[in-house]
């Protein structure tokens, strides 16, 4: 059994302390910003459709992969948020019905990617930042004779 889920880890801090969270737009903070990079994945991911033409390309390379681990796990926090929110109600009886073993799935699934998705994320961020923006600035940028022409 998962130890502590994000859903787990939200309910203890609010019984502990029910103002500690600083809400926007309804959202814990927390939630606010897996929606935004899970936005911000698709986006990443439609404008590489647009300029690849296909999806399959985007996929083939290490930095597509971590974009879709990103996104997914953003994804995954978010719906199980919003899935511990929603309630289900019944025309004849009116009861609600709580989805939180559902909830517990996606949190679950979104927890357990993220040390996946940091340590791929570090790896695309020190390749490009580190070893390939170095080399294709030095080899882009003329000698100096070359630069005054």
């Amino acid at each position: 059994e998962f130890a502590a889920t994000v859903l787990d880890r939200y309910q203890l801090e609010e019984e502990q302390d029910p103002h500690k969270h600083n809400y926007f737009m309804g959202m814990p903070v927390p939630t606010v910003i897996d929606l935004g990079i899970f936005l911000w994945g698709i986006f990443v991911m439609v404008c590489g459709r647009v300029s690849l033409g296909s999806i399959r390309s985007f996929f083939m390379s290490f930095t597509g992969w971590s974009w879709l681990l990103i996104t997914s796990r953003a994804g995954f926090e978010y719906a199980a948020w919003v899935t511990s929110t929603s309630t289900t109600h019944n025309q004849h009886n009116n009861y609600q019905h709580n989805n939180q073993q559902l909830a517990t799935k996606l949190a679950t699934i979104g927890s357990s990617l993220r040390f996946v998705t940091i340590a791929n994320a570090t790896v695309v961020c020190t390749i490009w930042n580190l070893v390939l923006l170095p080399i294709i600035c030095f080899k882009s940028i003329p000698a100096g004779e070359k630069r005054r022409k």
